[in-house]
């Protein structure tokens, strides 16, 4: 497992921090599945906007061999951590490709030399089958 920082977790009050923490324990599973020994870092700033709370939030996940950053901002505590972690996750996939891969179809043109009448007398017979 990472290691998990917070940078102005302090800005917010007791309870949004534990909904925080609880909800980062959650992703760290899942980016545990594409990093092995890695650090995150995340920056929680709180903007109020008319007497409501904006939250915005940087993480920052980091390895010597990899960079990964995302940003989020929303109105609402959970949305923003949820929106965060995605970008992360989608980010995370796309670099790895550990998503499902389609499995490229068998093409009887393209096999070897020599194989060509064998593979083409198989389908053929395949389909007389069925």
């Amino acid at each position: 497992m990472g290691i998990l920082r917070y940078v102005g977790i302090r800005s917010l009050a007791k309870l949004e921090q534990d909904k925080v923490k609880t909800l980062m324990l959650k992703y760290m599973e899942k980016l545990d599945r594409y990093f092995v020994n890695y650090n995150c870092k995340i920056h929680l700033k709180t903007h109020d906007v008319e007497g409501r709370p904006n939250y915005s939030f940087h993480a920052r996940i980091f390895n010597p061999d990899f960079l990964f950053s995302a940003k989020a901002d929303d109105w609402d505590l959970n949305k923003t951590v949820h929106k965060l972690m995605k970008k992360v996750l989608t980010e995370a996939e796309h670099k790895f490709h550990k998503g499902e891969q389609k499995q490229q179809k068998f093409h009887p043109k393209k096999a070897k030399r020599g194989t060509d009448k064998r593979v083409k007398l198989k389908l053929r017979r395949r389909v007389k089958m069925i």
